[in-house]
């Protein structure tokens, strides 16, 4: 019985050097995307400003520089989830007051060209101004990926909403809905 005890510790400490492991490699990968993917974007977006180019080139760049941009997002929600995984975030360091109105229109106001371009509209409906202690980055986040999420899969001409239920003074529910499949 002992000796079980034992291999299930080695186990263990196996896994937990694994899992090591492979966030340190994730970190290593992800910091090493970005300055090459940020090389990329730039000189994308500066040619893009050249006028001489025709249609073909233009629309070329266009797919560069978004295909770019959606593999600097996915490097940083990697950072970001690494971040949450690793023993070293806390929360209560990054807590700050915020008003969740003017962060919500802050999410909504990021999405908005993406919304336009696919001809769906977002809505805000706040039941009632609330301010929190809340990491504002954090939240605004997990918010926008939802948000994302509801333009992508919404159909032209489809509409997303962004709705607070105060359930009671320390609960509040944000709701995100679209028109999408699923």
């Amino acid at each position: 019985c002992l000796k079980d005890y034992d291999n299930l510790e080695s186990l263990r400490d196996l896994s937990d050097l694994s899992d090591d492991f492979k966030t340190k490699l994730l970190t290593v990968f992800s910091h090493g995307f970005r300055t090459p993917l940020n090389a990329i974007i730039g000189f994308s977006d500066l040619l893009l400003d050249t006028e001489e180019l025709n249609e073909e080139t233009r629309d070329g760049l266009g797919s560069i520089l978004e295909a770019g941009n959606d593999l600097l997002q996915f490097v940083e929600d990697s950072l970001l989830l690494i971040q949450l995984k690793s023993s070293n975030y806390e929360l209560a360091d990054n807590l700050q007051p915020a008003s969740l109105p003017i962060l919500l229109e802050e999410v909504n106001h990021k999405f908005q060209k993406a919304a336009q371009e696919k001809n769906v509209t977002v809505d805000l409906k706040i039941s009632k101004p609330v301010n929190l202690m809340v990491d504002s980055s954090l939240l605004k986040r997990a918010i926008g990926y939802g948000v994302n999420n509801a333009i992508k899969f919404s159909p032209s001409g489809g509409a997303v909403t962004i709705a607070t239920e105060t359930v009671s003074e320390s609960h509040i529910v944000i709701h995100i809905t679209d028109q999408g499949p699923g």
